[in-house]
């Protein structure tokens, strides 16, 4: 009788930690400032370094196999909007809002994030890798929503 095993192809082997396209509940393991490596543009000038933060999660995948993902939030003009929806996935909002939120009040905080499949070029081979596209945002709390009261709306539907 032979052993219960799968052929795998070489590309299912190189693509074996890519998960599907899709949203993740997650835990941050760590949360720490860092700056962005030195990039030239095609002249050789040496290009602006930006403060980024740098984040390590843990998740579950369908099969409830934890894995890792990381992902960064670079501080530069139109980059770092996925900052407001981490906050808000993760519960620290008011932090945000106030402008007090720090790597230390994202450790260990959990949320939703929507996963991604990139194709990228990885020691001269073209390989698929996971990202993370945004974080998903949680319902708007009442506390912070306007309510409008009309007296005008007819309750008296026939239904």
């Amino acid at each position: 009788m032979a052993l219960p095993y799968k052929q795998w192809t070489d590309e299912e082997i190189k693509d074996r930690n890519v998960i599907p396209e899709g949203e993740y509940n997650f835990t941050i393991t760590n949360a720490i400032r860092s700056v962005s490596k030195q990039k030239f543009d095609n002249e050789g000038n040496p290009k602006p370094k930006y403060e980024m933060l740098e984040l390590d999660f843990e998740y579950a995948d369908a099969n409830g196999i934890v894995k890792k993902q990381r992902d960064w939030i670079v501080f530069a003009e139109g980059m770092d909007w996925k900052l407001a929806h981490l906050a808000n996935t993760t519960g620290t909002w008011e932090l945000y809002i106030k402008g007090e939120l720090d790597c230390h009040h994202l450790r260990l905080k959990k949320g939703k994030f929507r996963l991604g499949v990139k194709t990228s070029e990885y020691n001269g081979e073209e390989r698929k890798q996971n990202f993370v596209k945004d974080y998903v945002k949680k319902e708007v709390a009442l506390s912070n929503v306007n309510i409008v009261k009309n007296d005008d709306l007819n309750d008296d539907l026939p239904f």
